[in-house]
């Protein structure tokens, strides 16, 4: 049922259009005689439609029209115009007037505007509704890259997540953007039938579709998304994850997923930068043992901020902390131009058991110095988030 608040230009005007709207899809809830009146019931009695005229006596249609808009949102506005004309059309949307009828049209034009208008509150039901409006649902993305291979961003990014799945449960989705070699589903210990190179295959992606791509992680219920495997990977025609595949993938998985998570090899293309500038959060790992890795990652810094935008954004984690070789902490962050964020203990045992067993740290050892400190970054990011 379409509750309606309808006005009239002249004196007993109302009762003509009652009477073409003769439907028991409709209920008047009012009549407004002017264009004042008409706002103050829209935003008294709140139906789902005005149908307001633009020849209103006091206030016009227009401006009636731009008061309801600024007053609430929750109530569409239909205009009953002289003519359906171009200048008639751009007052409307200046006015945020939904839709435009002329005062001659049938009753079956009419009532058909009034359902396809009336009916736009319904995607108050839509899944994605809530993701909007509720600040505490908004989906986040967050990358996390390194400028050089084994520092130990796999292992951030695969606990990060699981940690983050465990306390969201079903709400978390890791996606391994690597061309080949990726390790998040060594690390996890799971046999991913399908990657996301057989998912770019596809010409079109849906939700359901990207679902059945997604291996699930039981011991935490994250969803991966993963890499192929080298052997497999030569096959593949890698070229498909561009932008435009990104785009869309990214758009589905937050639709579906509170936190994604992506997994960046040290190699910078258009795809990854795009998947950079999607991020709420960038963590860049490294660590201390060269003064290339540094250099690095100075380079990687300042690439990934002319994409995002935003320092505040890009968080430095400096992993196997305090390291005990020629470079501390300082040359770091000297060299970069900002503060690390986050150090994680040099527990290599700890990392390396946990990868080879396939179970991530923060649950192979969670009393561990390193899995403690992983719950420490989750706490912060989320804070950050």
């Amino acid at each position: 049922m379409i509750r309606l608040v309808i006005t009239e230009a002249s004196p007993g005007a109302a009762e003509g259009v009652r009477g073409r709207l003769a439907s028991n899809e409709l209920e008047i809830i009012g009549y407004a005689r002017d264009g004042l009146e008409a706002a103050q019931m829209a935003l008294q009695l709140k139906p789902d439609v005005l149908l307001v005229h633009e020849d209103l006596p006091g206030v016009d249609g227009y401006k009636a029209s731009g008061l309801v808009n600024a007053a609430t949102a929750d109530v569409a506005v239909v205009l009953l115009a002289n003519r359906e004309n171009e200048a008639t059309l751009r007052r409307a949307m200046a006015a945020g007037i939904r839709a435009v009828v002329s005062v001659d049209a049938p009753a079956d034009r009419l009532l058909e505007v009034l359902r396809e208008v009336g009916g736009m509150n319904s995607v108050r039901e839509e899944p994605e509704f809530p993701l909007v409006t509720d600040p505490n649902l908004m989906p986040r993305s967050i990358a996390v890259t390194g400028a050089k291979g084994g520092v130990g961003k796999t292992t951030c990014a695969v606990n990060l997540a699981v940690l983050f799945a465990k306390r969201f449960p079903n709400e978390v989705a890791l996606v391994d953007f690597h061309g080949q070699f990726g390790d998040a589903a060594l690390a996890l210990d799971i046999a991913a039938h399908e990657t996301i190179a057989d998912l770019a295959s596809f010409d079109e992606l849906d939700p359901d579709l990207v679902e059945t791509h997604l291996s699930i992680h039981q011991a935490s219920s994250l969803r991966l998304l993963a890499s192929p495997d080298v052997l497999r990977g030569s096959d593949m025609d890698m070229s498909r994850l561009n932008i435009p595949f990104m785009a869309e993938l990214i758009g589905l998985l937050r639709r579906s997923y509170r936190y994604v998570f992506f997994d960046l090899p040290p190699l910078v293309w258009p795809a990854s930068q795009y998947v950079f500038s999607r991020c709420q959060q960038v963590l860049v790992v490294t660590n201390l043992f060269d003064l290339a890795a540094i250099r690095d990652t100075k380079a990687l810094l300042e690439l990934i901020t002319a994409v995002m935008g935003d320092e505040s954004r890009i968080k430095v984690v400096a992993n196997r902390s305090p390291w005990r070789g020629d470079f501390k902490l300082d040359d770091l962050q000297t060299t970069a131009g900002r503060k690390v964020f986050f150090e994680l203990p040099d527990d290599l045992e700890t990392a390396t058991g946990a990868l080879n067993a396939g179970v991530p740290a923060v649950l192979e050892s969670p009393n561990s110095a390193l899995a403690r400190a992983l719950n420490t970054l989750a706490d912060r990011l989320a804070g950050e988030l």
